[in-house]
């Protein structure tokens, strides 16, 4: 039995079989382990296939030796129970993980804007400053009756260098106001590209202009393969690093062709191409795909050494903007296509074509 296979569920003749051959045949406790460690264990997505090997290899030991012993029941429970308690503990870690993630874009968020609402306050009050002094020394100036040109002189000057230190904050501050912007509408995990919201809200007004004045868009849907079995493997961190390494190449892609590169939710990602076609669409997913294929992700390990290489793959939905579809049709066509390309094999590119919907019109064989 390899690490990588798990049993298959047993028919219930085979069951039968063993369960006499064994002597078990009274022994209920050791009948329900049987069946859930050869029937169900297989069927669960919460215990890594690792975690599913040992269990079985613990099982079959049990059998071999012909040890039911109430001791070694108690250790095969145990081991089940360890087994579920460690990946509850791990997607505790994950769901803290991502909690503070999400507190730490909040908190600079908020950061950023305390800071600009501070100097906002005191370029205010210096400016109501200066304003104030210009009055009263032009006022007394008047009241003492200097020469009008030396009053004009002073008022002009003055205003020149209040206008100009105006014009110059207002750059600053309409700097500030778009890093904030920034700040706002990009993934909080993944900062190369756009978060839900923007993609939302870009994606509804696209297809709005691009309808009004009939210039194509597509849209581009991105999956990574087996993504769970990276995070079984190797944990959610690394996943998560695997994410980052993808959104640099997408954004890459993306930024080459003046698509707009954002994450639309987990692991799935997207692009959004305007003024393009399927076709182009399409050969743009096939070089991403093959782009990500040829990468070698190193992951960093705890101590700070570098891991074994990882490859990893990602399957890809091209879908173009039809008369009848709002921005939701849009996203449920490329959604389809994806779907096409993950149960054709994986790996590859898939599209809809924009004149039959139901038509499968792109793949990759490699």
């Amino acid at each position: 039995m390899s690490n990588n296979k798990v049993c298959n569920p047993l028919s219930y003749e085979e069951l039968s079989k063993t369960i006499n051959r064994l002597g078990i045949k009274d022994e209920s406790e050791w009948l329900s382990i049987i069946l859930f460690v050869r029937n169900l264990v297989s069927r669960m997505d919460i215990i890594t296939l690792e975690q599913k090997y040992k269990l079985q290899k613990m099982v079959l030991q049990a059998f071999e030796e012909k040890d039911f012993s109430e001791a070694n029941l108690e250790a095969i429970i145990k081991k089940i129970q360890q087994c579920f308690t460690e990946n509850i503990k791990n997607d505790i870690n994950l769901v803290e993980q991502k909690l503070n993630n999400e507190q730490e874009f909040t908190e600079t968020l908020i950061n950023q804007i305390q800071v600009l609402v501070g100097e906002f306050k005191k370029s205010v009050n210096r400016q109501s400053s200066e304003l104030n002094n210009f009055s009263e020394k032009t006022i007394s100036d008047i009241e003492l009756q200097k020469d009008p040109s030396h009053i004009i002189g002073y008022i002009k000057g003055t205003i020149r260098k209040i206008v100009l230190e105006a014009r110059k904050e207002a750059v600053s501050w309409e700097n500030r106001a778009r890093n904030l912007e920034n700040i706002a509408k990009y993934d909080n995990l993944l900062k190369n590209l756009y978060n839900r919201n923007y993609f939302d809200e870009y994606l509804s007004n696209a297809v709005d202009s691009h309808h009004l004045n009939d210039i194509p868009l597509s849209l581009l849907m991105i999956d990574v393969d087996h993504f769970k079995n990276i995070n079984d493997e190797w944990g959610h961190l690394i996943g998560d690093d695997v994410l980052k390494a993808l959104a640099k190449i997408i954004r890459k892609h993306a930024d080459m062709h003046n698509g707009v590169p954002c994450r639309y939710g987990g692991e799935e990602l997207c692009i959004i191409f305007d003024n393009t076609y399927e076709q182009d669409a399409r050969s743009r997913a096939e070089e991403l795909r093959k782009d990500v294929e040829m990468y070698n992700f190193v992951p960093r390990k705890k101590s700070g050494q570098l891991g074994e290489a990882i490859r990893f793959t990602i399957s890809i939905g091209v879908a173009q903007l039809r008369s009848e579809y709002d921005s939701s049709d849009l996203i449920s066509a490329a959604d389809k296509a994806l779907y096409m390309a993950k149960n054709s094999g994986r790996n590859r590119v898939k599209a809809i074509s924009s004149a039959n919907p139901e038509s499968e019109v792109s793949k990759s064989d490699s």
